[in-house]
């Protein structure tokens, strides 16, 4: 066999060499012209434009017509010397706009160079199609058989179908990165070359070598007017590059807000990690700084909890098949130990259950209270579990030793009414007082807690002196206790045979709480195993803020700080104004934090906190906003409420087989 020799491959690459450099040297010349293409939509009107891509069927033709090639010869359309087709000898018909082969470029459109003098590169050989950037359908838009009949070929198409022969290519040319020249134009902001590549049925899906989109690289080079303008076609929004990510993900990577409620306004795919990028970055404004504080929660950093990232949040939604709540995708529930297990076990359908609690203090549950609450009955319909509520009155009355027991016994009563007003599964549900119920198995594990537990780690995890009564100290064994399904005997289980004893030894349970509480939890950490039974899981989430500011928490306790849900309209309307009675008054923060906790719709919570942070939207707009969410919010738990009845409260604190 033949092998060439070292010269002649020394001059084929030096021809490649000479080739790249002249078709360099060329684009540079297009680029230069931009301008004048860009003055295209300042002269042409709708008429012509009209008329240039108008597309007819008809045979004849009106003969006073003006030629499309004459309206062409009148648009500043730079064609570098080269003329523009005329009608060709022997050809009656009026050659269409689309059969000039115009290329379409990195720098918009213009005439190739078809003549004999411009179809050489450097060498003399002619140059290829492929040395032109063509967008998506660049035959279609030039007039094949979509524009005119297959049986009427003009010289034009003729043309491009023998350059199209020649290059050997098939389908529409791209760069070496794999971008048209939709690609090129969105990626360089320019909106009228974007218009009339979108006119000519250019494919907005087509992806480069990177898997983006058009609509990536615009949003990438932040190019907002070819952003609206691309998701007019809705099917480009929820396509992901190699690495996963959408055009979502990078307008909440730069934390542009404006971009991320465009796309969120077109219908974009909230995905879990979509919405949780979201909150972390285009929230994360000077004042308005109430999302990704939780990263650094100096709770986090003192305790050894985890944070709820996005990859966790990812795992919830694909093992729950639910969109999480609102309070995990905005960072409200922030914090966990040990979910990754929880979900392990729903995944292999194996039993846990939820524990959580409520300190009688009030008459009425405040709107802080609602957050738990809430939280706990979304859980418990989404993984369909048992639920335990334990009323620590017991503790209130050690805590508050000016209360008498009537009175703690009757915010029980009315608390529990509350709590029940958030609809909980009734058939899974089982509530008790502690003053009431404690005793038989449950009391023989707060025994066992209690012996493992020493004084001086105690005062350490709730930061408590020796004033303290000795009782509370003995809560946390009592509350610990309720982490053991072995507590409750005949309610998780039948706890007749040996194996239903060890189904409840092997049970763990799932604590939603707020951060603040997880000191009465430590020490039972630490001795779970020891005792047998697997450590509880938790979900920590952020205290609503005073009415006051994000200083202090709400607190029944303190009546000017809370909103409570017993507070009709016009109290709720009242204490809300409070907040805005005057400029000095008003604390951005405080009102963000309410409406991120209480605004349900994600994109009107963008749209405001990105036009206030615009001055677009008003303080008084966003007061009207929170008052109708709390509003809501108080509304729908008093319909509620009412329904709860002393026979139905008696019911859910019988004690029965909810498991």
């Amino acid at each position: 066999m033949e092998q060439s020799s070292p010269h002649s491959e020394d001059a084929a690459h030096r021809k490649k060499i000479q080739n790249r450099i002249a078709q360099r040297a060329y684009r540079q010349r297009l680029k230069s012209k931009m301008e004048t293409l860009e003055s295209f939509r300042d002269t042409v009107t709708a008429a012509k434009l009209s008329e240039i891509t108008a597309t007819s069927s008809e045979v004849d033709h009106d003969t006073s017509h003006r030629s499309i090639p004459q309206i062409v010869k009148q648009l500043p359309i730079a064609s570098f010397n080269v003329p523009v087709l005329e009608e060709a000898s022997g050809c009656n018909e009026s050659l269409s706009y689309f059969d000039i082969p115009t290329a379409i470029t990195r720098h918009g459109f213009q005439t190739p160079p078809i003549d004999s003098a411009n179809t050489c590169d450097p060498d003399g050989d002619p140059l290829p199609l492929s040395s032109w950037d063509l967008g998506e359908q660049f035959s279609h838009a030039l007039g094949q058989s979509s524009y005119r009949s297959s049986t009427s070929r003009s010289p034009g198409s003729n043309l491009l179908s023998e350059s199209l022969q020649q290059s050997g290519l098939n389908t529409p040319d791209v760069s070496h990165d794999g971008k048209t020249a939709l690609h090129v134009a969105a990626e360089n902001g320019r909106l009228f070359t974007v218009q009339i590549l979108l006119r000519l049925q250019s494919n907005v899906l087509t992806q480069d070598w990177a898997g983006r989109t058009s609509l990536h690289l615009a949003v990438d080079s932040q190019q907002q007017d070819v952003v609206e303008e691309l998701i007019k076609h809705p099917s480009c929004l929820d396509v992901q590059d190699k690495n996963g990510q959408t055009a979502l993900h990078i307008a909440a990577a730069y934390g542009n807000q404006s971009i991320v409620a465009v796309l969120i306004g077109a219908g974009v795919m909230l995905e879990v990690r979509d919405v949780k990028v979201l909150y972390r970055s285009v929230l994360n404004m000077a004042d308005l700084d109430f999302a990704s504080k939780h990263e650094t929660h100096p709770f986090i950093d003192a305790s050894n909890a985890s944070v709820i990232d996005e990859d966790l949040l990812q795992r919830f939604e694909d093992v729950t098949g639910r969109r999480p709540h609102r309070f995990l995708r905005r960072g409200i529930v922030f914090s966990h130990r040990g979910l990754e297990k929880i979900l392990d076990k729903f995944e292999r359908k194996e039993p846990f259950y939820l524990f959580t609690g409520r300190g009688p203090s009030s008459e009425s549950l405040h709107l802080g209270h609602s957050i738990p609450s809430e939280f706990t009955k979304w859980l418990q319909d989404v993984f369909d579990a048992p639920l335990v509520l334990m009323l620590t009155d017991d503790m209130k009355l050690l805590h508050s030793p000016s209360l008498a027991v009537p009175t703690v016994k009757r915010y029980t009563i009315k608390n529990a009414k509350d709590i029940l007003a958030f609809g909980f599964n009734t058939q899974k549900t089982f509530m008790f007082s502690n003053l009431d119920y404690v005793g038989g198995s449950f009391y023989q594990n707060i025994v066992r807690v209690a012996r493992l537990i020493k004084v001086s780690d105690i005062k350490r995890a709730l930061e408590s002196g020796d004033e303290q009564n000795v009782g509370m100290f003995y809560c946390c064994s009592t509350q610990s206790a309720g982490t053991f399904a072995t507590s409750f005997p005949g309610i998780l289980g039948a706890d007749v045979t040996e194996e239903d004893q060890e189904t409840l030894q092997d049970m763990p349970c799932l604590i939603p709480c707020s951060w603040d509480i997880d000191g009465y939890f430590s020490e039972v950490r630490k001795h779970a195993e020891t005792l047998g039974h697997p450590q509880a899981a938790f979900l920590y989430s952020s205290l609503l803020p005073s009415l006051q500011g994000a200083e202090a928490k709400m607190s029944a306790s303190v009546p000017v700080s809370a909103i409570f849900l017993t507070d009709d309209e016009k109290l709720v309307r009242q204490k809300i104004e409070l907040i805005f009675a005057n400029d000095a008054g008003f604390h951005a923060p405080t009102i963000f934090e309410y409406l991120n906790f209480f605004l349900e719709d994600d994109v009107e919570l963008l749209r405001l906190i990105d036009g206030f942070g615009k001055g677009v939207v008003e303080a008084r707009e966003l007061q009207e906003s929170l008052i109708d969410a709390v509003q809501h919010v108080v509304a729908s738990f008093q319909e509620n409420r009412s329904h709860v009845t002393d026979g139905f409260l008696q019911r859910i604190m019988t004690r029965r087989l909810i498991n």
